[in-house]
Parts: C-alpha cells; structure tokens; sequence
C-alpha cells in the first residue's frame, strides 16, 4: 500500500468535530480529548479515508442501529449495504487511540439488498492499519431476513486488500442471525475473491462469534492469502446455534504464504453439528503453504455435538503426524468423552 505522504492535518476537539469527517477526507486528523456518544442521536456511518491518531484518547458509547440504509447499486444489478463507524474506506489508519462500548447494529429486510457488509470500523474497506489499539465491551450484529448475504468482521465487515494490526488489544462480540450462508472473520470478513494479506504484531486478540446462520468462520479473516503473525494470541469463543459450519482458527482456506513465530491460537465453546473445523486452517493442510511455523501453541475446547468420536480422533492424528513429520512440532492430544471436548497441544 502507497499512501500520499501530504495528506493535510486536522483537529478533532468534539463529537461534531468526529461526525463530520465524511468531509475531511484524505486528511490526517488528530484527536485532542476523549469523545463521548453517549446520547448521540441518530449517528449514520460515516465515509472517510486517512489517518485518525487518537494521541492516546478514547472513544465511547457510540452506537449505529440502523435498518434503512440505501444500497450501493453495482453494474450487475447488485445491491450492496455496508456499516460501520464508516460504510466504506479506501484506506483507514488508526494509531494511539482507544474504543469502548462500541455498538453497530444491522437489521436487513429489503430483498432487493444482495451484500449486507457489516464491521465495527468499517463496513467495506480496502487497506486497514491500526498500531497501538484498544477495542474493548463492543459488539457488532448483523440481522438478515430477506435475500443478502453477510459479510461480518470485528472490525471490518469485508476487506478487500490489506489488514495490518501492530500492538493492539481487540476484544469484540459478533452476532449473526440470516438465512443464507454468512462469511465471518474475527478481525474482517473476506470472500475468497479478494483474499485479504494479513500482517499482526504483538497483538492480543479475543472474539466471541455467536451465529444462528450457516457460516464460514475465521479467527482472524475468512479468507487470507498471505499471513504473517507473530507475538500474538487469538482467543475465538464460539456458539454456533445451527449444523453445518466451517471454522478456521486463524482463517478458513489454506493461505498461499503463511508464518507464525511465538504465537497462540484456541477454540472453545459450542460448535454445533457436523462442524469441519482446524486449529489454523479448517483444514489444516500445512504442507501445501510455503513460510515459517515456529513456537506455536494451538489449544481446541470446542464441544461437538452428534459426532462420531473415532473419526475425529483420526483426522486430528493425521494433522498431528503432519504437524510433527512435517513441521518438527511437539504435540500432544487429548479426547475427553465426558465433556465432548477435543484439546490439543501444539508447540516447537
């Protein structure tokens, strides 16, 4: 990503100052106290691209709970909706800055609506850079009863290009509830058309993904194809209320490029029915990704229900015999009948 190195300098000193940046685009704007929306009524997603540093301030209570917004009209006759703080971003760069008690809310009826794209920063975006960042107490719903599909992410609903997080604490709940298969990642939803390059320093990450939709899940993004992380935990809690989905502890497909150095990943929580699932991939095909798996640690707590015990014991000592041939891991597995729980312990 090339940014313009001359973007002009801007002060944000209120709320009205935040609201009404969908003006100031192309701008870097420094924020020069905390910014409280409590009360803030009527708040619609804004459209900016630039740099937001928050010299260490915070934003709160803001809330977008919106059901009327209108749809971005495409050449195929496609119908897209996308919230956030800010539908759609270009680029977007967050540094020093702190978010508390975020809420972005979605309710889609409109069968004329074939994208619904919903992410606590960003709707739609394209490259994404947060360094030195606290998201904590937030949530982001996505409700569909019409024809869209869903597109939902921590922090971007879909991205189309880069996500770089260095340095940053992320705590977000994701809420799913449609009718149509829904693509979902901790930090951004991807499709696998646009594949997103994932770049994550020194990060503590924690997502709580509740879904009563067939969904593609993923850690950190549904889709990715080319990753790098290292010094960094991802906590995915999951409660999959219907049968059939697909998670990926850090993404759903197998990257192109992939490496991990001094990292941990788990899942835990209640994965539904005929779940396919892996610790870093669904399907944890680490020997076809070219890069570096060094000091992993990935840990499953994850109840199955009506599954068939022997055959998860041997797809997961094939992935073990992968991981320890292949990789030079040190791992250790265990099934435990009473709880339904399958943990295992992966490191090098």
């Amino acid at each position: 990503m090339i940014f313009s190195l001359s973007l002009q300098v801007a002060q944000i000193c209120d709320e009205t100052d935040f609201y009404r940046l969908s003006d100031f685009s192309d701008s870097v704007q420094e924020l020069q106290t905390d910014l409280d929306f409590a009360g803030f009524a009527k708040f619609y997603p804004l459209q900016y691209s630039g740099i937001i540093d928050g010299k260490g301030h915070t934003i709160k209570n803001l809330l977008i709970d919106r059901t009327e917004l209108q749809c971005q009209k495409g050449l195929d006759n496609s119908c897209e909706i996308s919230v956030g703080i800010f539908s759609f971003s270009s680029f977007l760069h967050f540094h020093n800055i702190g978010f508390d008690n975020i809420t972005i809310r979605y309710s889609n009826s409109n069968d004329e609506v074939t994208q619904l794209n919903v992410g606590l920063f960003v709707g739609k975006g394209h490259g994404i850079k947060l360094v030195n960042v606290s998201v904590k107490n937030s949530l982001v719903i996505a409700t569909n009863s019409a024809k869209a599909s869903i597109s939902i992410g921590g922090l971007v609903g879909c991205i189309e290009n880069a996500l770089m997080v260095n340095n940053s604490e992320i705590s977000v709940q994701i809420a799913i509830n449609g009718n149509i298969l829904s693509i979902a990642g901790g930090l951004a939803g991807s499709t696998k058309v646009n594949k997103v390059q994932s770049v994550l320093y020194n990060n503590k990450i924690s997502i709580d993904i509740k879904s009563a939709n067939v969904a593609q899940l993923g850690g950190v993004a549904t889709y990715m194809d080319r990753g790098y992380f290292e010094n960094c935990i991802v906590d995915l809690t999951l409660d999959l209320q219907v049968a059939d989905n697909v998670v990926g502890g850090l993404t759903v497909n197998d990257p192109t490029y992939l490496t991990i150095i001094n990292s941990k990943n788990s899942i835990s929580g209640n994965g539904g029915k005929n779940l396919t699932y892996g610790g870093i991939t669904s399907f944890d095909q680490l020997h076809s990704i070219q890069g570096q798996i060094t000091g992993v640690i990935t840990i499953f707590e994850l109840a199955i229900q009506e599954r068939a015990v022997a055959n998860i014991q041997f797809r997961h000592q094939l992935y073990i015999q992968e991981l320890t041939t292949l990789h030079n891991f040190r791992c250790f597995a265990e099934v435990l009948l009473l709880t339904d729980f399958f943990k295992l312990y992966c490191s090098r």
